[in-house]
């Protein structure tokens, strides 16, 4: 894991630049009936889009037996993107602390800034993982 941890500190600093676009249902907003008809991205599609890029970014550093899990993140959502529209996500490796990688960024429409965010990706063990998961279940079991 230490050579991953080298080679994941080469990304720090540096910048990547993602787009989707705002057509697929379900990425809108359906908290409600009184916005269902509204067709604009959702905070939740667009946390889970931008946690995808950083995945993204990391992916091709793993290893077979490693994967990245979000352990925080932060979104202040600024102004609404109507469907159909082109998204774009501009997101930095701000930091790599052993293995914590933390990204910041902003996400634009075309039209003006969309959000602004920032969030941490830990690098475990997919067996640990693994392992966390069949003994939280196993306690569940017991009762």
């Amino acid at each position: 894991m230490k050579e991953i941890i080298e080679k994941l500190a080469e990304l720090r600093g540096k910048s990547f630049k993602f787009n989707f676009k705002s057509n697929d249902e379900s990425l809108f907003w359906r908290e409600g009936k009184k916005i269902m008809n509204m067709t604009v991205l959702s905070t939740s599609a667009l946390i889970e889009e931008i946690h995808r890029c950083g995945y993204s970014i990391l992916e091709d550093y793993l290893t077979e037996d490693l994967i990245s899990v979000v352990s925080k993140t932060s979104l202040t959502h600024l102004s609404s993107t109507p469907s159909d529209f082109n998204v774009f996500i501009h997101i930095n490796v701000a930091e790599v602390e052993e293995n914590k990688v933390s990204f910041l960024g902003e996400v634009f429409d075309e039209v003006n800034k969309v959000a602004k965010f920032e969030f941490m990706r830990i690098i475990v063990s997919k067996n640990f993982m693994e392992r966390k998961i069949k003994e939280k279940r196993e306690k569940i079991q017991k009762y």
